[in-house]
């Protein structure tokens, strides 16, 4: 069998019935993105200085970049809450991450782990 890079999880079901304690009992160093109506894309996908042009990327990306380099045996989990809440372009955005494990052109890409 292959390397795989990941599992693929879907927790459904009204706001307050213990989703996101549950990833937290499963994993409490798990990176959360919290989806609220008025985010930014940035929020999700990072964004270009535009002084530099370097990739900025977003800080939920960074924190665990940085888990899966400190512990590169170790799966870390990744939980996106509230995916309903967000405009159609968000969860785009999203999509590719959780299809792609990538963000939007390929600017950045999830660790393995």
């Amino acid at each position: 069998m292959g390397n795989k890079k990941g599992v693929l999880v879907l927790f459904s079901g009204p706001s307050g019935v213990g989703k996101s304690t549950r990833v937290n009992e499963l994993d409490p160093t798990a990176t959360f993105i919290s989806l609220r109506p008025q985010m930014n894309p940035e929020e999700i996908d990072g964004t270009l200085d535009r002084d530099t042009g370097k990739f900025i990327p977003p800080l939920w990306y960074q924190d665990i970049t940085k888990k899966c380099e400190d512990e590169p045996n170790r799966k870390h989990i990744l939980f996106i809450d509230e995916l309903t809440n967000v405009k159609p372009t968000i969860q785009s955005l999203v999509y590719s991450i959780v299809l792609n494990r990538a963000g939007k052109d390929g600017l950045w890409k999830l660790p393995d782990n």
